[in-house]
């Protein structure tokens, strides 16, 4: 049975497990495609797919510190959502957090990871502090031959 999970990330969190958060840069390789979140998972991201993130949100992501319209610009965070376990989501890369400020102890990468090298089964909410850049100047090129081969 799995609990409830807060879609927007609207109600505040009690606090933030080692292993629940994911931190540092982060960007999706369109040729790394999608991958699927495990079971007994989700995934929590917080703005839109191809936006950037603040430090300072990244920050609030890893102490559980309420994030809301009240506290960040809407169109960083407009967009956040939950992915639950069996849904396919984008196979984010993971990259080391040089420049950034780390908060609490988050899982952080000394060499770039794909979403489907950290995402395991059982985690319960995993957040994503990093950014969802979308990588390449020939996206729509590479969307319509994604479309034609069915990858």
């Amino acid at each position: 049975m799995w609990g409830w999970v807060d879609p927007l990330g609207l109600c505040k969190s009690a606090g933030v497990d080692k292993g629940n958060v994911f931190s540092g840069h982060g960007a999706h390789n369109p040729f790394d495609r999608h991958t699927t979140v495990p079971e007994g998972t989700s995934f929590t991201t917080w703005t839109e797919y191809g936006n950037t993130i603040t430090d300072r949100l990244g920050n609030h992501i890893e102490t559980g510190k309420d994030i809301s319209f009240t506290n960040f610009r809407a169109d960083e965070i407009t967009g956040a959502k939950t992915y639950l376990p069996g849904a396919k989501v984008p196979n984010y890369t993971l990259y080391p957090p040089d420049g950034l400020t780390i908060k609490r102890d988050p899982t952080t990468v000394s060499s770039p990871k794909t979403l489907n090298k950290l995402l395991k089964p059982n985690m319960g909410n995993v957040k994503w502090a990093a950014c969802q850049e979308r990588l390449g100047v020939v996206d729509r090129v590479v969307d319509k031959i994604a479309k034609i081969f069915s990858f």
